[in-house]
This record gives C-alpha cells, sequence and structure tokens, in this order.
C-alpha cells in the first residue's frame, strides 16, 4: 500500500488542540477523520509514492515494551527504502499514529496512565514530534521502531537484526545512544553495539545504566572536539573499547582482562 501523509495545515490544527482533544486519546475508535471533517477538513490526508508492507504490531499486555524489537524490525523491514530525510518527516508518523497503527498506540503508549501526569507532553512526544528534534525521532511511537531498526540493521551478519535485538534488549542503552545528536551515524552506533556486546560478556555491568550514561557522555564530548562522521569503523571501536578498558568496571577485574576483540 502507498503511505499516507497527514498534511501540515491539519497537522498543525491537531497539535495547537492537544488539550482540547485529550479525551480522543482514550477513544477505542480512530477519531481523527471524523474530527477533522467536522472542522471543515474534508481532505486532510495526501498520498506519497512510498510503499509500505501491510503490517501488524504486537504489545504485550503485562510488559509493554517486551516486543519493541520484534516490533523494530518489522517497520524498518516494511519501510526499509525510505531515506533518513524521509523518517524525518513528521507528517508521515503522525498518519501513522493517528490511523494505521492506532490499535497499536493505544496498547503500547495509552495516554489514560498519564493523565495525572502531563497527558499533552506525552500525546506530543508519542504521537507527533516534539519540540527537540533529535528526542522527537526515537520517542515518537512508531518512528522510534524504523529508527532503532535503521541505525542498527547490519546486512554483514547472519541476523542482520541482531543489534537491534541487543540495543532494545536494555531501555537504558536504547535511550542513552539514541537521543545524542550522533545517533544517525549508523557505523558509529553499529560499531559501539558491537563492542558493547562482545564485552557484556565478560562485564556484565557495562550495560547497567552509570557506565552507559558515562559512554555516551564520553562519545559526545570527542564529537566536541572531533568530527565523528570522519572516523572509520576501525577508529570508533578503538574509541569505545579504550573507554572501556580505562574504566572502574575493568580496573576493578581480580584478573587483567584480555580484549574479547584482540
Amino acid at each position: 500500500m502507498n503511505v499516507l501523509y497527514i498534511k501540515e495545515s491539519a497537522l498543525e490544527q491537531l497539535k495547537t488542540n492537544i488539550d482540547n482533544n485529550i479525551e480522543k486519546y482514550l477513544l477505542d475508535d480512530k477519531w481523527i477523520n471524523e474530527y477533522l471533517q467536522s472542522i471543515d477538513w474534508q481532505e486532510w490526508n495526501i498520498q506519497s509514492r512510498l510503499f509500505m508492507n501491510d503490517i501488524a504490531l504486537v504489545v504485550e499486555p503485562t510488559d509493554r515494551g517486551k516486543n519493541d524489537a520484534e516490533n523494530s524490525k518489522r517497520v524498518y523491514s516494511a519501510l526499509k527504502d525510505i531515506t533518513p530525510a524521509q523518517a524525518s518527516d513528521e507528517r508521515l508518523w503522525t498518519y501513522l499514529t493517528h490511523v494505521t497503527y492506532w490499535d497499536y498506540m493505544k496498547a503500547r503508549w495509552n495516554v489514560e496512565t498519564r493523565l495525572e501526569r502531563n497527558p499533552k507532553n506525552f500525546i506530543t512526544e508519542r504521537y507527533f514530534f516534539a519540540s527537540n528534534r533529535q528526542k522527537a525521532l526515537v520517542r515518537n511511537g512508531i518512528a522510534r521502531l524504523w529508527w532503532y531498526g535503521y541505525v542498527s540493521f547490519d546486512d554483514t551478519r547472519e541476523n542482520p537484526f541482531e543489534l537491534t535485538e541487543f540495543l532494545l534488549s536494555k531501555q537504558n542503552l536504547a535511550t542513552s545512544l539514541m537521543e545524542r545528536q550522533y545517533s544517525n551515524n549508523r557505523d558509529f552506533i553499529i560499531v559501539t553495539l558491537s563492542v558493547l556486546k562482545d564485552y557484556e560478556q565478560v562485564i556484565p555491568s557495562i550495560l547497567t545504566k552509570k557506565p552507559i550514561q558515562a559512554l555516551t557522555k564520553h562519545i559526545q564530548h570527542i564529537g566536541g572536539v572531533s568530527i565523528l562522521d570522519a572516523l572509520d569503523r576501525e577508529d570508533i571501536r578503538r574509541l569505545v573499547e579504550k573507554w572501556i578498558l580505562n574504566t572502574d568496571l575493568v580496573k576493578s577485574e581480580e584478573k587483567e582482562l584480555e580484549s574479547p576483540l584482540a
């Protein structure tokens, strides 16, 4: 099927009136068409040239994030041919969150659970794009699934989605890596994930919250004094490995750690 976009003017209408429409986000049925037509928006969507396979997304009721990796694989595979520029278009993802995957959004990003904690911000982030462009791409309920797949898909592996599964196995890992300016750099994310995956075998605590946050801050600092995009994969590997081998986690080991990548 050809992907539909919501028109820019209709998008602005929806975002401007989030406060007035919060109750609509509690409805089981899709409401956007009836709402926009009721205010004389008869033609509020446009058909793009992008093709998307008809796919279903799944949610585990007792663990809503459990299927993120599987859903990421499905969304990325269905929209594998779109460019990062096209994937940065809020109109695309707003249509998908409000129409195509409304049932999924209701289950995964239930507004009812946030009624007492600023539901407007929650709706803005998960159903539209937040003002912070970088965070917006990985907080929108559907866009995030595509971007996770995009940056971690590695067709040199037997399982091209091996790193996607690893990335989404730890929520703090996905959040820390993907909400940084360098997150669109596929080489950087793929190599960083590869190194972390190798070292996890000998230093499981490397994937806990504080070490991951420290690593991403270190990378951000490096990016401020050099151009990360200019680094090749071996440079990136050395950068990440050097940081790991100088952490207290390694220094506290009872015996000298040998690099699993050596």
